[in-house]
């Protein structure tokens, strides 16, 4: 655009005086968040509508009081937008004499998830009001029930997995219990699910149930793409009830069967039951 240096100013004080930080503050105010002038959330709407696109990934390094994920959420809910937003953060702390602090935020990280929470809660309020009992307003066709403001968090660390994989000169007889099990002592079950996904290449936003299936905790993975049990002592009975869901996909971990005889029997079942499924072990 050949646009006169006049115009020029006149936009950008235009576009200043739309989105200072202080209607940042004022959000995060009536969310009942203290934080200090974080980028106001229009802005980011404003930067996101420009784009063109009502779908794909929104990614944001530094994520501070998370109000990319507030403005995605926003935009969503007023253009029945299917954009997704990853939010980095680290764990950076909150000063000791600041409000956030006192409030029990000692992290920028903790800011920004209880933003996201609240933020997603007062856009389905603001959204169910809009309505008035119909599914239309503004030209568009959004249902409170149906916009997706949840989200996962997920933190970097070290390998689930032991060392175990010693020079015989190294191990010693004292030693030898330590590696009865492969997987480190204080792994959960759901860091064990969040590395099989990756290893699989598989979207950590996929839908996820937890089903008991005799006395075993049971992930089932968008249906049946992957099936998992992590439990330390497997009910071995189990084993025909998941095969019946025909899984792509179903780990276990090594530890769960209390002998050869059991991990023997568990590739016989399923290649009687689902020899489709493909069996790991960790």
């Amino acid at each position: 655009f050949d646009f006169e240096e006049q115009d020029k100013i006149d936009i950008l004080a235009d576009f200043i005086d739309e989105f200072e930080n202080s209607k940042g503050t004022k959000e995060m105010n009536d969310l009942g968040i203290p934080f200090d002038y974080p980028k106001p959330f229009g802005l980011i709407k404003h930067f996101l509508k420009r784009t063109g696109c009502n779908e794909g990934i929104i990614l944001d390094f530094f994520s501070g009081s998370a109000t990319t994920a507030h403005a995605v959420m926003q935009l969503n809910a007023e253009d029945v937008g299917k954009r997704k937003f990853i939010m980095v953060q680290l764990p950076e702390k909150t000063a000791e004499d600041s409000e956030a602090y006192k409030a029990g935020y000692k992290t920028i990280a903790e800011i920004g998830k209880e933003r996201i929470r609240r933020a997603g809660k007062k856009i389905k309020e603001e959204l169910a009001k809009k309505n008035n009992g119909s599914l239309d307003f503004d030209g568009s066709n959004v249902n409170p029930d149906d916009l997706d403001t949840g989200f996962r968090v997920f933190k970097v660390d070290s390998t689930n997995m032991k060392d175990v994989y010693y020079h015989p000169s190294e191990t010693a007889q004292t030693t030898l219990e330590d590696l009865l099990d492969n997987i480190k002592e204080d792994r959960t079950a759901e860091d064990l699910l969040t590395q099989v996904l990756l290893n699989l290449g598989l979207e950590l936003s996929l839908p996820v149930e937890e089903r008991m299936i005799k006395n075993n905790k049971v992930y089932i993975v968008q249906t049946n793409a992957l099936v998992a049990c992590f439990d330390n002592e497997l009910d071995f009975s189990i084993i025909d009830e998941i095969a019946k869901l025909q899984p792509f996909k179903v780990v276990f971990k090594d530890s769960s069967f209390k002998d050869d005889k059991d991990r023997i029997n568990l590739e016989e079942r399923f290649k009687r039951l689902a020899p489709n499924t493909e069996i790991s072990v960790l």
